[in-house]
């Protein structure tokens, strides 16, 4: 039987850091939203962080799981939720998104448990000094959740995917074409069925072509309403992304 291999084609969204934790690694992998932790170990001699990239961990959520942290993070911003905590099913592994009371006040922990290894990340904040009735009071502006929520939101609405896109497509064309290949060499020229891999002929699918995003009014940087072939690209099990 012929190696059907799946794509595995990854693109740089973001870094965040998360001062004396961790640094998050966040990016698109396939269709799906990818998360990378790494563990703070402490800091240089010129005082910067630094991060055990040797011992990280790594998974990711489906479009339906990325909107869950998403509406998660919004109800937090706009003060709905004072505590409470979401878990995301992913491919091996658990992912929380919890808001709790610290010591100094609330505060809000991404944490990703894979491998019998949990990593947490706290999101930081910034104090604000307004004037209230004459009155200087004190608000927290929640600047690592907002960072993290338009992240996840560039991700839903397609903001930057062509390039990925582009990358994904190239990379199933050349897989199906290795496979099509050992196929026939290994069936003596006779010909088989199409093998159904990540996806349904994305070649002629204008979800994936690429002048599709090239040429529809420069992409998503002009117009969001332009993304319904982000949004509506092929959807895949959770064992689809598993990464190694």
């Amino acid at each position: 039987m012929a190696d059907v291999r799946r794509t595995t084609t990854s693109t740089q969204i973001r870094n965040l850091y998360s001062d004396g934790v961790s640094c998050m690694n966040m990016k698109f992998y396939n269709t799906n939203l990818g998360f990378h932790l790494y563990p703070f170990t402490g800091k240089d001699q010129n005082g910067r962080s630094t991060y055990d990239t040797k011992n990280g961990q790594q998974t990711t959520v489906s479009y339906d799981g990325a909107f869950a942290l998403y509406q998660m993070c919004n109800q937090i911003i706009e003060g709905k939720v004072q505590e409470g905590i979401i878990t995301v099913p992913c491919v091996g592994a658990s992912i929380t998104l919890e808001r709790k009371l610290g010591l100094s006040g609330p505060e809000t922990v991404f944490s990703l448990t894979k491998n019998n290894v949990t990593i947490p990340f706290r999101f930081q904040t910034i104090q604000q000094q307004i004037k209230e009735n004459g009155n200087v009071v004190t608000k927290i502006i929640e600047s690592g959740v907002g960072a993290f929520m338009k992240t996840i939101e560039g991700y839903l609405t397609g903001v930057n995917a062509d390039r990925h896109l582009d990358k994904l497509t190239e990379e199933y064309a050349a897989l199906n074409n290795a496979n099509q290949q050992q196929n026939g060499g290994n069936n003596n020229g006779q010909q088989q069925p199409q093998q159904q891999n990540n996806y349904n002929r994305p070649i002629n699918n204008n979800n994936y072509r690429r002048n599709n995003y090239n040429n529809n009014n420069n992409g998503y940087n002009n117009n969001r309403n332009n993304n319904r072939n982000w949004n509506n690209s092929p959807r895949q099990s959770f064992n689809d992304y598993s990464l190694q």
